[in-house]
């Protein structure tokens, strides 16, 4: 039965981290009513489980991305430093969150809430209901010389990399740093900031993989930091090689990777039909039920006491 929970967990992982639908929140709430009774799983499993159906899909990224990966490192550096530039406010959002506020990254309550603004986030902002920089660059060309105009026509499609700013970066960085609160999606946040700073959709959707290849590699490392400490506060050896679930663990890794990779190569293509708010209408289903179910107790008991 672990073994089912198991590629279950594997399959949310891969769909909800390219897909703008949040994979911590939906983990957060599954793992909570999958392993609420476990015995299989303890803490310190559930750390090597997360850290590996993570890397499954960071490997997911690094093959469809592959060719920009490339480009970034020995072609356009100024792409490399974009990536850098935008990971900074994420890394501090990250970082402050986790010492501040860490009860609320594993609450169901705290994900139901924020699917909700997740839905509302891709209605507003990627159907284009508030008025983007792409936009006011167009509505300049047309107060503007035809040499100077023909400069902006350049945005008609959107932004590209080499055309995105450092201010686009640290923006939409911020974005990707909200998404550490379960139920806030990192690729919806980040899509649909760079939609608003005026970057195409596909431009948008590529630099917002690209910037999470170091907050997943990033997330992992914390996660083994978080494994260990909690080996060495159990007294228990780590020895992950003589672990039971070994197998299981690399299976659930294997699947996260193929399901992400289709996730990926499937949101792309929404992304070009403009389809990418369709999932704002999932996010309204799923977070009132995550809110109703997790505040069910409180709600049960105010019943029966009346």
């Amino acid at each position: 039965m672990d073994a089912i929970k198991i590629l279950i967990l594997a399959i949310v992982q891969g769909i909800g981290e390219f897909l703008p639908i949040s994979s911590s929140g939906h983990l957060t709430v599954l793992g909570d009513i999958l392993f609420s009774d476990s015995t299989l799983l303890d803490e310190e499993k559930m750390f090597t489980l997360n850290i590996l159906l993570h890397a499954g899909t960071l490997g997911a990224v690094l093959i469809y991305f592959w060719r920009q990966i490339c480009e970034a490192f020995f072609k356009t550096p100024r792409t490399l430093a974009l990536i850098v530039v935008g990971s900074i406010p994420t890394v501090a959002i990250g970082l402050a969150m986790k010492k501040f506020a860490d009860p609320l990254l594993d609450s169901p309550k705290v994900a139901g809430f924020c699917f909700i603004i997740t839905g509302i986030l891709l209605l507003t902002l990627v159907r284009g209901k508030k008025k983007s920089a792409q936009d006011e660059y167009l509505e300049e060309a047309e107060r503007m010389s035809s040499e100077e105009a023909g400069e902006i026509e350049a945005f008609k499609d959107g932004k590209t990399l080499e055309q995105t700013s450092w201010f686009d970066a640290l923006f939409i960085g911020f974005a990707q740093g909200c998404a550490v609160l379960p139920g806030i999606s990192r690729s919806g946040s980040t899509i649909a900031g760079g939609v608003l700073r005026g970057l195409s959709r596909e431009t948008a959707a590529t630099y917002s993989f690209l910037l999470s290849i170091p907050v997943i590699a990033g997330g992992a490392l914390l996660e083994i930091v978080d494994m260990i400490g909690g080996y060495k506060a159990s007294g228990k050896p780590f020895d992950l090689q003589s672990d039971p679930l070994l197998t299981l663990y690399l299976l659930g890794a294997a699947v996260s990777f193929g399901v992400g990779l289709v996730a990926l190569v499937y949101l792309m293509r929404w992304l070009k039909a403009g389809k990418i708010h369709y999932f704002a209408y999932w996010l309204f289903v799923f977070g009132p039920f995550t809110i109703i179910w997790s505040f069910w107790p409180e709600i049960s008991a105010l019943f029966n006491a009346g």
